[in-house]
């Protein structure tokens, strides 16, 4: 899972065109952009601060999760149920903080009074699609636990098919449980998907291409 710079949209008032700026504006929009840049690399780093001290490598998700091996032998990774524990505990800590990191960051970086309140303003209006990224990332992590821990328990009645590309349940009632599960996580892993913006820099050309969650197999 990337890093969640939920930062996009706490910016400064918009500033005139470059064409129509006088001294005075330009410097103040430079000076605005300095501060900005500052408030966002402190915001990254309060919010990497969040993910180490619960464990959680949002630049490395978890390898094979939703894979075919994966889910044929759940009970041989329990890195899986680690990682995404370390996930829960990650969005839940940033969500309860997230307000209260950015007050203080403002508060240290910006001197006026007035600017504060105007960069707060901003981070206020991106308050519902922060919280609907965090409460997404909860609910997969959520979600993919309850999977971890169905697959464990059903170890020895799943298996692969001859070729290796479908599941086998031998238990109809396990196939229903598992089909609920796989309609559940595709729907949260697509949500989280279009919840969170894309960075701002670098440019989309230079950004390395970055694997979408599978769609469980059904």
């Amino acid at each position: 899972m990337r890093a969640l710079l939920l930062v996009s949209a706490l910016l400064f008032p918009p500033r005139p065109a470059a064409a129509s700026m006088t001294p005075a504006v330009s410097v103040r929009a430079d000076s605005d952009s300095v501060i900005a840049a500052a408030i966002l690399q402190d915001l990254t780093g309060a919010i990497e601060e969040v993910a180490r001290r619960n464990g959680y490598d949002h630049d490395n998700p978890v390898a094979g999760w939703l894979d075919m091996p994966y889910l044929a032998s759940a009970s041989s990774r329990p890195d899986v149920a680690e990682y995404f524990t370390k996930q829960q505990g990650y969005a839940a800590d940033l969500s309860a903080h997230m307000d209260s990191i950015v007050a203080a960051i403002v508060e240290r970086r910006i001197e006026s009074v007035e600017m504060r309140a105007a960069f707060m303003r901003g981070f206020s209006r991106s308050a519902e699609q922060q919280q609907l990224i965090l409460t997404s990332m909860g609910r997969q992590a959520r979600l993919a636990l309850t999977l971890h821990n169905f697959l464990v328990k059903v170890d020895a009645h799943v298996a692969l098919n001859a070729k290796g590309d479908a599941l086998v349940f031998d238990r109809p009632v396990d196939r229903r449980r598992y089909d609920e599960l796989a309609i559940a996580i595709d729907a949260v892993n697509a949500q989280l998907v279009q919840a969170v913006p894309p960075p701002a820099e670098p440019p989309a050309e230079a950004r390395p291409a970055e694997a979408q969650p599978a769609a469980l197999p059904q």
